[in-house]
């Protein structure tokens, strides 16, 4: 039988499954022996029955009842569950399992062997004690955070978890400190990868949480105002990419009320999420007189950038869109915050910048004081 086993099933996966003791077995024949050892193997069988398959994995289950003979691995179990616990211990098993806390111990079971392999798959062969006290990854000592967050998402896709998770760490703590051009990337397409790992590395989902609770933590300090812009645009990008961007709208309406001079300084990252929680009042609150000024000024100056620069029609479109974005967002606010003569200044000078049929309907409907969702 020993060599049926070793053939057939890797030795490692059969140890592992009955360490865990996680496996079932068809009923078999009736074994020879003294009555007490009976009760002993009837005890086992029992206990068994409770266990079911005991969370593990199904596919892994339905490989070992395709590859092993019911029968042979029975007396086996039994055998090993017999050497290790004796009738008494094996009773006592039984009831737990029975027990709220064991049924809910072995639905747990699946995750706790997802987890334990996950976090396995990064580790080297270094000592145990060594384990908790080093990075799974640091740094080297000329960072380049384009090919670190590069590395980050190869080493998700080959499951090395922990290390990708380090790696994301890094690139959102220390990326802007080496290319400040990273900003957008940092707060978009690397969250995303980040949300990729967490949805498959509980750990990465924690990181996740923590790192957004640290931008509110430094935004509510007070220990140093200027860090309140960067640091709430990271809190609703982490919002978002949590999928809790209503938290980012109900925060700075805390804000408002607790801390209105912290507020005025974030109004503008807390816009998209206030529009999408239909807070039109609140964000119009805080729009600046100068807004329309500055947003004109920009959109010039980057037009004149892409035409100089070569990056062709899709960037210049790109602009156009983001342009009628924000024009009709400033007059639809400027309607719903009782600033009728704001908005059709603002909706007279957008129409003279842009004067196409598609623009000047989208402005049109704003002066109805119909805002638009936030692009991009």
């Amino acid at each position: 039988m020993g060599e049926r086993l070793t053939r057939k099933l890797p030795q490692r996966l059969v140890f592992s499954a009955l360490l865990a003791g996680t496996l079932t077995a068809s009923p078999c024949g009736a074994q020879s022996g003294s009555p007490a050892v009976d009760r002993h193997e009837a005890a086992v069988r029992r206990l068994i029955d409770v266990m079911g398959a005991g969370g593990f994995p199904t596919a892994v289950w339905d490989e070992m009842r395709r590859q092993l003979a019911p029968e042979d691995f029975a007396r086996l179990q039994i055998a090993i569950y017999k050497k290790h616990f004796s009738l008494e211990e094996i009773e006592g098993l039984k009831a737990f399992f029975e027990s709220p806390l064991g049924r809910r111990f072995l639905k747990e079971q699946p995750g706790l062997t997802i987890d334990a392999v996950a976090m396995a798959k990064g580790l080297d062969r270094r000592p145990t004690e060594s384990l908790t006290s080093q990075p799974a990854w640091t740094a080297p000592v000329s960072p380049d955070p384009q090919q670190i967050l590069r590395e980050a998402v190869d080493d998700a896709a080959a499951r090395r978890y922990d290390v990708a998770l380090e790696k994301q760490l890094w690139f959102h703590k220390n990326a802007l400190r080496y290319n400040g051009g990273l900003a957008g990337v940092r707060l978009s397409f690397a969250l995303g990868y980040w949300r990729q790992l967490a949805d498959v590395y509980p750990p990465g989902l924690d990181a996740l949480k923590r790192t957004r609770d640290e931008a509110w933590s430094a935004i509510v300090s007070g220990a140093d105002t200027t860090v309140a812009l960067p640091s709430f645009r990271d809190f609703a990008a982490l919002n978002r990419t949590l999928g809790e961007e209503s938290r980012t709208a109900v925060t700075f309406a805390q804000l408002d009320r607790e801390k209105p001079e912290v507020a005025l300084r974030v109004a503008a990252a807390a816009r998209p999420a206030l529009i999408r929680a239909k807070e039109f009042e609140l964000c119009a609150k805080y729009v600046d007189p100068d807004l329309w000024e500055n947003q004109l000024a920009a959109y010039r100056s980057a037009r004149r950038s892409a035409e100089t620069s070569g990056l062709g029609s899709e960037a210049g479109s790109f602009l156009d869109r983001k342009f009628t974005n924000d024009a009709a967002t400033l007059v639809a606010l400027l309607v719903v915050s009782g600033r009728r003569a704001e908005a059709e200044r603002v909706a007279a000078e957008a129409k003279h910048e842009k004067d196409d049929a598609e623009f000047v309907a989208v402005i049109d409907k704003a002066l109805l004081g119909n805002v638009p969702a936030p692009w991009p």
